[in-house]
């Protein structure tokens, strides 16, 4: 009996484990129904009769979307990937391929990609994945080769689809043999890889793009697209050098060729001829808004606001409904102090309830310029976020300061920090306080509290570069070495602190060489910003290129007219005995910064 029962409850537990597999089974058919591949999902008759997706693969496969479904996706490429070579169907290659890719394995995925050629060498989508993660994993010559395999398959493509139209003129023939151009263009363009997919079109002209039919009428548009490829890898030099010369382009062509060169020279800081060449195409017909739109944004960087503002007034009027357009253009006009009907268009903007902080702002910036500073200082304190709340904080405390001194001040900084609902935002409160002591030149108080924001936040590199500042103003020098070393190994490109760390090596040291290695590459990052071109020029005055730092400095001071920059400007000018020059600007500077000590500094050089 004992051994009957036994076979009894081991016949019992088999039946419950097959009804639990079977059960799971058909849950998993359920729940992957629509995620296997095609010759998974939609098993179909005549697939079953040719055996091309045996069971043994079916169940395989069925795992991987299991492992796939419940977020496992390393698990779902190891199981599908077993199949790859013991299975002919293109499907599983493919889907392999595409788990592997979304997933960031990118080798395995090369792999699949592969075998998904093999099986269907003659398919667009698989070639264009395998040039891809041949692109990826920096296997340029054979992405570019692969490449020229997809123009072959589209080329061929289109042969057949001319031959059954019959085409009946050159130019329709010239029309469709370029569109293998302008897809693999279109490929490489959405590649993420900027700089990889550059790479591989450059590769591919030099060695494939001959092959093409009709070939030497491709160069313009060949240009037009290693132009467009290098703006998004930031080569802008490559950009200006592949569309110079550049002639008898087509309307939208040229439009385009010219747009990509002002963008480029605009990148490379090079405004006013940018503005030269968008003002050019304005009345075009095939120039759209957003060209127009871009027209607005390089006069407002290049302080030209005032011819911003017709241009920004018509695309208002054009398009009324458009908010955001609205927006840019109630800053601009109270900017500009057109203060006229400027109510009405903030109320508009507030009837949006996506733009009531906003209009808040305007609203205090309108009180600001008819001079109601209490009015003002309401309207900022009710922006709560969007885009202008850092400004409304900092328009705040100067009103709060100005309006009833620092003691009210020193309370709202108090009441912001201890009602902070996290750690960040009392962090950034504390910085805020920071920058008013810093700028009413309290450098140990305002160290003490950048260090304490630092500590909350110790992440936020501009917490720590600032006491990096702090500890310069205080003499701290290898302090400040090592905050600005410790930004710039977080940070490479942090611009301030190469300026700032290059500017203390000029001042304090003679670690010149160290020092022009860092603005150089703050050049390189933002040629036109002023604390780059300050710092660049001091550098050439220490170093004795007096003619070069007069350049630098000059366009510095008039970017950006702080007592610093003028401090290094009039010590310039002094030395290159420009007195007259250097005195007015300094009586200019003291009358508005009395308590400069960079002024105090430079005044015993002047006669």
């Amino acid at each position: 009996m004992r051994r009957s029962s036994n076979h009894f409850d081991h016949n019992a537990s088999l039946s419950r484990s097959s009804l639990v597999c079977h059960v799971l089974l058909y849950g998993l058919l359920a729940a992957c129904f629509f995620g296997l591949p095609a010759s998974a999902s939609k098993l179909e008759q005549k697939d079953i009769q040719k055996s091309t997706f045996e069971a043994k693969h079916f169940f395989k496969a069925l795992s991987a979307e299991l492992y796939n479904k419940l977020g496992e996706t390393n698990e779902a490429v190891e199981s599908y990937y077993d199949l790859i070579v013991s299975s002919n169907d293109p499907a599983i290659a493919k889907r392999v391929t595409e788990l592997a890719t979304s997933t960031g394995q990118i080798s395995k995925a090369l792999k699949a990609s592969k075998r998904w050629v093999e099986l269907a060498p003659d398919d667009l989508e698989s070639n264009q994945y395998l040039s891809l993660l041949l692109l990826r994993n920096g296997f340029y010559e054979s992405s570019a080769t692969q490449i020229d395999v997809i123009r072959t398959i589209i080329e061929e493509s289109l042969d057949e689809t001319l031959d059954h139209q019959k085409a009946s003129t050159q130019s329709e023939a010239t029309f469709y043999s370029s569109q293998s151009l302008r897809f693999i263009g279109a490929l490489l363009s959405a590649e993420a890889h900027h700089k990889k997919a550059l790479t591989v079109f450059e590769m591919y002209l030099e060695n494939h793009a001959h092959k093409s039919k009709n070939y030497a009428l491709y160069k313009k548009q060949e240009r037009l697209i290693h132009a467009q490829l290098a703006m998004k890898a930031k080569a802008y030099s490559v950009v200006l050098s592949s569309l110079n010369g550049l002639k008898n382009l087509d309307a939208e062509n040229h439009i385009d060729a010219v747009v990509l060169q002002a963008k480029a020279l605009q990148k490379l800081g090079r405004y006013s001829q940018s503005i030269v060449l968008l003002e050019s195409i304005q009345d075009h017909s095939h120039v759209d808004d957003s060209h127009r739109l871009e027209l607005v944004r390089l006069l407002v960087l290049s302080k030209q606001k005032e011819k911003a503002l017709p241009i920004l007034d018509a695309l208002v009027m054009k398009h009324p409904k458009n908010i955001e357009l609205l927006k840019s253009y109630v800053a601009l006009r109270i900017d500009q102090s057109q203060l006229r009907g400027i109510e009405q268009l903030i109320a508009t903007l507030a009837a949006d309830v996506n733009y009531v902080d906003e209009a808040s702002y305007f609203s205090g910036e309108y009180a600001e310029k008819l001079g109601q500073r209490e009015k003002a200082l309401r309207h900022y304190s009710n922006v709560n976020e969007g885009s202008y709340l850092k400004n409304a904080h900092k328009k705040r405390i100067y009103l709060t300061k100005l309006i009833h001194g620092r003691s009210a001040l020193k309370k709202l900084f108090f009441e912001q920090q201890q009602s902070a609902l996290s750690i960040a935002n009392q962090a950034y409160w504390i910085a805020l306080e920071a920058d008013e002591l810093f700028e009413s030149l309290q450098y140990t108080k305002a160290h003490e509290l950048y260090n304490k924001a630092t500590q909350l936040m110790p992440e936020k590199m501009k917490y720590r570069f600032k006491r990096g500042l702090a500890n310069k103003r205080l003499g701290e020098f290898a302090k400040a070495e090592t905050d600005f070393k410790y930004v710039l190994k977080k940070r490479s490109n942090d611009v301030d602190a190469l300026s700032a760390f290059s500017h203390m090596l000029t001042v304090h040291t003679n670690r010149f060489n160290e020092a022009k290695m860092l603005i150089d590459k703050a050049f390189k990052l933002k040629p036109n910003d002023p604390m780059v071109l300050d710092s660049m020029g001091f550098l050439l005055y220490k170093t004795g290129d007096f003619l070069k730092a007069e350049t630098h400095l000059r366009k510095a001071y008039r970017l950006m007219k702080k007592p610093e920059i003028a401090s290094h400007l009039i010590a310039l000018l002094a030395k290159t005995n420009q007195l007259k020059e250097a005195s007015l600007i300094y009586a200019e500077m003291r009358n508005t910064y009395p308590n400069s000590e960079s002024l105090k500094g430079v005044s015993g050089i002047l006669p």
